[in-house]
C-alpha cells in the first residue's frame, strides 16, 4: 500500500490518478485535480481535500463524505 501520509499534494495534477489502497492519511490534496481518481480503499482520515476539485468519473472510498471533505464539483474541462 502506497504511503503518503502528510504529503505534500496541494495543486497536484492527480487527474486519472489509480490511488486505489494508498494511505493519505493528514496529506494535504487542498485545490488538487482529483478528476477521474480512484480513491477506492484509500485512507482519507484528516486529509485536507478543500476545494479539491472531483467529477462524476472520480471514485470515492464507500461512506465518504465529498461535501463534507470541502470537495467541489469541476468537470476535467474547465480545469483544462
Amino acid at each position: 500500500m502506497p504511503a503518503l501520509m502528510v504529503a505534500n499534494l496541494r495543486d497536484a495534477d492527480l487527474r486519472d490518478a489509480d490511488l486505489r489502497y494508498a494511505n493519505l492519511d493528514g496529506a494535504n490534496l487542498i485545490h488538487a485535480d482529483l478528476n477521474g481518481a480512484n480513491l477506492i480503499s484509500v485512507n482519507l482520515k484528516i486529509t485536507k481535500l478543500t476545494n479539491a476539485a472531483t467529477s462524476a468519473e472520480t471514485r470515492w472510498p464507500d461512506g465518504f463524505d465529498r461535501v463534507a471533505a470541502g470537495v467541489v464539483w469541476k468537470s476535467s474541462a474547465i480545469l483544462e
